[in-house]
């Protein structure tokens, strides 16, 4: 799901930060240049990201969108591990069935040998029973 907020205007101030014409403070902003090559502003985020219309910023974690004047949350890259066949979140783990290979929802899991289920580390498969066995704990697959 994106989030949107609408652009920020940058705002001249005199704090802390040293900008090539002025400063900003560097707790609460982020020196970008502006269109005049020779004027600087305070964005009023920390480590924002300076558009490159050099009128607008977004916080941190947003790019400019300049076509429809707002910023828009940047996708993270989730980190991914490697299957024999695509990949799967590195919280999840790869486990062979009948179409290939799918992901299993939980990280070091046991993949059961019917090729469709799978129990978290430290359980196996009862498929006989469709569960997952620790112990005397029963987890329903």
């Amino acid at each position: 799901m994106k989030f949107v907020l609408f652009f920020i205007t940058l705002f001249v101030c005199v704090l802390s930060q040293t900008c090539p014409t002025g400063t900003c403070n560097p707790t609460t902003e982020t020196c970008c240049a502006e269109s005049d090559p020779n004027e600087w502003g305070c964005c009023p985020y920390p480590s924002a990201v300076c558009c490159s219309d050099k009128q607008h910023c977004c916080p941190r974690g947003y790019k400019c969108d300049l076509t429809d004047s707002q910023c828009i949350q940047a996708e993270v890259e989730e980190p991914k591990q490697t299957c024999p066949s695509g990949t799967c979140p590195s919280t999840e783990t790869c486990c062979a069935q009948d179409s290939g290979w799918g992901c299993c929802p939980y990280q070091n899991a046991n993949c059961c040998s019917d090729r469709s289920h799978c129990c978290p580390s430290g359980y196996t498969c009862n498929l006989s029973n469709d569960q997952c066995v620790m112990n005397l704990s029963l987890i329903h697959i």
